[in-house]
């Protein structure tokens, strides 16, 4: 505090600039300690925390820069799932981002791109969330710890190992802001249409998913508040304004939601199936491996979670846990505390997803209530436990309200922060689970060698599937096609394919010489590459047995089919 008092600025403007950039050189110094590399220089050439998952988004990274800059359609990328080709509407490959770090791309590379925007989402998403609760309670501190809340939550944790369509949340609170500054008529209603659609189009090109959700519970937040706020004709005079903006939004949007009607007809049935990714009940309150204290020592009971450890990310911690609940309890009178209660708890409920889960175990017969909003469009492949970003979200609003509450005496307030404090300290991440990779390429990648043995611009098989081709063709500057690709799910009329089912699951049917000869030939495919150490060897066994031209290339094999 005596740092901010050394500011001595007049105007309130620039104070308030001062303060949001301090509190971002604070979260930016603390997630460089969590989550930075030991070496600037690994910042283009290692990845954060490697695997598929974000092999995948450096490929979209790169993607729309060079469907940009080599005047192709953006929406249909021909690079993958050749030659039908592949719709990325429907995918996660996240426009904003990758065109938001175009200039990064293009003069450095795309991995770059990838790990500035890892390490730049917490700091991001935390100056967000301090704005806004600055804004309502004008108490410094209280917007800095709340802004902790948000920007470095269990939610995040788990979403940087590799989604940043989930851990990009930073224009979630200026949406809200935004509608806040409208009520309190501080902005005027033709600016909030304009910048609240222009942020929600923004949104939908990070993630679709998170859009969608985030208007259905802004939808019962505001609902909520229409009915137990003193705020109702506010409300309702800003009802017509959201209806402009949804209207002006969906006109912005129009190309996007062309590609979106195009793709339906090649979705899969279901995207993500919400059994295995609904919320453990039990991971409010007790820590996985993600988080410092305590989660290293209840391992033995966190691996019954379903789902895997970036989706468990609903840790608040018994404190925190607590502290919502006394807050309901004492302030229960005011509106703004039932409203923001009834959503913490309604959200709770839709995170179960359609069956409960206590400790990773599905109760059969007992049912849920999500299992009805499952069955709505745009809705159905929202995964529940990712709801726990709304946790995180609702929290930091109310943990900042209540410490802003004047308070007794100077003691009762040092006791306050004291407690945010002791409930921030169980959420500090275990810096050991998040690592810095070198990539490598193959030998038959590498640039003397790929002309050698693959020839110009082929198509390509690469097994298994879901490997790292897909970095591995932006790496060689998209110089082959691939008959398939690890950019999300798969098509529908790939999905029924008995050919990917045996390169999925590694059973192969008792026709799948003439299945995978005919697929190829379909798939006008020139040369297939087998990673010897990931494939399943009843794949590689099936493929020997069809006696093409082969040829070990390092730990590759090279397949050439022949051509019939």
């Amino acid at each position: 505090m005596k740092l901010i008092r050394l500011i001595k600025i007049n105007k309130p403007t620039s104070r308030r600039i001062v303060l949001l950039l301090l509190a971002f050189l604070v979260y930016l110094i603390l997630s460089l300690i969590y989550f930075g590399p030991s070496s600037i220089n690994k910042l283009n050439s290692y990845i954060f925390n490697n695997s598929s998952d974000p092999q995948q988004f450096i490929w979209y990274y790169g993607w729309w820069p060079y469907a940009i800059t080599h005047h192709l359609n953006p929406f249909i990328s021909k690079y993958v799932w050749f030659p039908k080709g592949y719709n990325v509407a429907w995918s996660t490959s996240i426009p904003t981002l990758s065109l938001l770090m175009l200039p990064v791309t293009l003069f450095g590379n795309a991995i770059l791109s990838y790990n500035l925007v890892a390490l730049l989402s917490p700091v991001l998403a935390a100056t967000a969330m301090f704005a806004l609760v600055y804004y309502l309670t004008k108490k410094y501190w209280a917007a800095v710890l709340s802004g902790y809340i948000y920007g470095f939550s269990s939610f995040m944790l788990g979403q940087l190992l590799g989604h940043p369509q989930q851990y990009a949340i930073f224009l979630l609170p200026m949406i809200v802001l935004l509608y806040i500054l409208l009520l309190k008529t501080k902005i005027k209603p033709l600016y909030f249409v304009i910048f609240t659609s222009l942020l929600l189009v923004l949104q939908t090109g990070i993630s679709l998913e998170i859009t969608m959700t985030f208007m259905l519970f802004g939808a019962l937040f505001w609902i909520l508040s229409y009915y137990l706020t003193e705020y109702r004709l506010n409300l309702k005079a800003s009802f017509k304004y959201i209806i402009y903006t949804l209207l002006t939004y969906v006109i912005l949007l129009s190309p996007f939601i062309f590609y979106l009607l195009k793709g339906l007809h090649n979705l899969p049935k279901t995207i993500h199936p919400l059994i295995p990714f609904s919320l453990n009940v039990a991971n409010l309150f007790i820590p996985t491996p993600l988080t410092l204290i305590g989660g290293s020592q209840l391992t033995n009971l966190t691996h019954f979670f379903i789902g895997n450890m970036a989706e468990n990310g609903a840790y608040l911690g018994l404190v925190l846990l607590l502290l919502l609940l006394f807050i309901a309890i004492k302030y229960w009178q005011y509106g703004i505390y039932r409203v923001l209660t009834l959503c913490l708890i309604l959200i709770g409920i839709a995170s179960l997803g359609p069956r409960l889960h206590l400790l990773g175990q599905t109760g059969a017969s007992i049912w849920m209530p999500w299992a009805l909003m499952a069955k709505i469009p745009l809705i159905r492949d929202a995964q529940p436990d990712r709801f726990a970003l709304y946790f995180f979200f609702l929290t930091a609003i109310t943990v900042g309200l209540w410490l802003a509450i004047r308070p007794k005496s100077r003691r009762h307030s040092q006791i306050k922060y004291l407690v945010v404090t002791i409930g921030i300290l169980l959420l500090i991440p275990n810096v050991s689970v998040y690592s810095w990779t070198k990539t490598n390429l193959p030998t038959i990648f590498q640039k003397q060698n790929f002309n050698r043995y693959l020839g110009a611009k082929p198509n390509i098989l690469i097994l298994p599937f879901d490997s790292s081709g897909i970095y591995y063709q932006y790496a060689t500057g998209m110089s082959f096609t691939q008959a398939t690709g690890y950019v999300g799910f798969i098509p529908k009329n790939y999905a029924i394919s008995p050919v990917i089912s045996a390169f999925k699951t590694g059973n192969i049917p008792n026709n799948f010489n003439a299945l995978f000869s005919k697929f190829v030939k379909s798939n006008k495919i020139s040369k297939i590459i087998i990673f010897i150490p990931q494939t399943q060897t009843s794949i590689i066994n099936a493929i020997h047995d069809l006696h093409w031209q082969e040829r070990q290339v390092g730990n590759s094999i090279l397949v050439i089919p022949k051509n019939d």
